[in-house]
């Protein structure tokens, strides 16, 4: 948290006040993850069924890997990082 407070020049208090914890936080950023990119990358599996969007899927994924500051998937990540001790996925 404390990195965090020092890249966005906020203090801590106010981060837990805005998310409440560490994994509020967490799940505030999951969830905007997902709203802005990972559904991009899902987007031909719902809108094209089949095969169509199933490959389509890979050159979307490609796509985002391509991007100068990809740093792999963030709720890969984020399971990784909390060690899956907190991790909840629940429906969209």
């Amino acid at each position: 948290m404390s990195r965090i407070a020092d890249e966005t020049r906020l203090n801590t208090a106010s981060l837990y006040k805005e998310f409440g914890s560490k994994e509020g936080l967490f799940e505030a950023t999951l969830e905007n993850y997902q709203k802005n990119h990972l559904e991009s990358f899902i987007r031909p599996l719902i809108e094209q069924p089949g095969m169509k969007g199933i490959e389509q899927c890979p050159g979307n994924i490609i796509d985002g890997a391509e991007i100068p500051d990809f740093k792999g998937c963030q709720f890969m990540n984020s399971l990784a990082e909390t060690s899956g001790t907190w991790f909840r996925v629940s429906p969209g």
